[in-house]
């Protein structure tokens, strides 16, 4: 049976393996990450597109969008105001010839006046003859001055009586059209009064869809400069990241370089101590090996899992990863001490005190 391999090993092997689907077959016992390109990083930088699809975003476009709910009123003609005033009057019964059949009606008694005047006349004509004829007195003078005395007394309070109806009759006409004067007037105020606050609804409805419109705009204009200023920012960003991951590639197939050459020496030790000693011995030794580095392997793995997600290296600072890379080292460094001295310590107990017998032999320290 062949010793297995330690965790570490086993994890590079698939890292290789995992490197190898992706960037395909590398140089013997060499396996590293592609580095990503700028492109890559600026893609992970800018995330989803947001909702109003920024690519294809304007101030104008925003402002339209803030601004679409917002109405205005219709203008209003004179004409129109009329026309509403007529069907209100229209459906509430009111008259709109009133004033001129009120006029008709005065007309009617004026002419029927006039008429009754005549016959108010001819009345007294008829009532002073009347009275000529029933005079008691027997001077025939003395009749008619009586019965004419008394027809004219009567025709003149008909005149008087006249007057009065007629003046009665101009007042009524001058306060009818009075009358009509206010009502028209009330109803001109109440069309100019209603044309106004049209007027006024539909100028403020304006400015407000205008302020509305250029407050929206401006924060388009706000909204696009941020965006253009973040953008500016992640190419800078995924520039700066590129190049560090270029920087570091090589460093990581450096250190993968020597990984791989060392656990290839490795393996090969034990292969040569395993036909010598027998492959018991070289089984305890690798036993013995693992057990003692193990709280070492599983830093290492950790560590390396760090260096290789591209999840956890794309946020990572470039320095930062400078130190990573500085730790693992000095973890392989402080393994290949550990295993040096496990090494010597079995090989002799093994081969009862022999310094000569080497498994592994040191581990060389992984290239910066």
């Amino acid at each position: 049976n062949q010793p297995k391999l330690d965790p570490f090993a086993a994890a590079r092997e698939n890292q290789k393996q995992e490197t190898t689907k992706q960037t395909g077959p590398s140089s013997p016992g060499i396996s590293f990450t592609k580095p990503k390109s700028e492109l890559d990083y600026l893609n992970f930088l800018r995330g989803p597109q947001s909702e109003f699809g920024e690519e294809k975003f304007s101030p104008r476009v925003f402002a339209e969008q803030a601004t679409s709910r917002f109405t205005t009123p219709k203008e209003l003609s004179l004409d129109e105001v009329v026309q509403r005033q007529e069907d209100i009057d229209k459906k509430l019964g009111v008259d709109k010839d009133f004033f001129s059949k009120m006029q008709g009606r005065l007309d009617t008694m004026r002419e029927q006046a006039k008429t009754d005047k005549s016959e108010a006349a001819n009345l007294r004509v008829i009532e002073a003859g009347l009275g000529i004829l029933g005079g008691t007195s027997p001077y025939a003078f003395v009749n008619i001055g009586k019965g004419a005395s008394e027809a004219v007394k009567g025709f003149g309070q008909d005149l008087k009586d006249f007057q009065k109806a007629k003046r009665e009759l101009d007042r009524a006409e001058m306060d009818l059209a009075n009358a009509e004067q206010v009502y028209k007037r009330s109803r001109s105020d109440k069309a100019l009064a209603t044309l106004e606050n049209r007027e006024r609804d539909v100028v403020a409805a304006k400015n407000a869809t205008a302020q509305a419109y250029s407050s929206a705009f401006s924060a388009g204009q706000n909204i696009a400069e941020g965006r253009d200023q973040r953008a500016a920012s992640q190419r800078e960003k995924a520039a700066t990241l590129a190049q560090g991951d270029r920087q570091l590639s090589v460093q990581e197939r450096q250190v993968a370089a020597t990984i791989a050459s060392t656990r290839e020496a490795a393996e090969a030790r034990k292969e040569q101590n395993a036909r010598q000693f027998g492959l018991d011995k070289a089984t305890a030794i690798e036993k013995a090996m693992v057990a003692a580095t193990k709280s070492l392997d599983t830093q290492i793995i950790n560590l390396s899992k760090q260096l290789e997600d591209p999840a956890l290296s794309i946020g990572m600072p470039l320095e930062e990863r400078q130190k990573k890379y500085n730790k693992l080292q000095e973890l392989y460094n402080e393994k290949n001490n550990v295993e040096q001295q496990v090494q010597a310590r079995m090989s002799s107990q093994l081969s009862g005190g022999s310094s000569g017998l080497t498994l592994l032999g040191s581990r060389p320290v992984p290239g910066k």
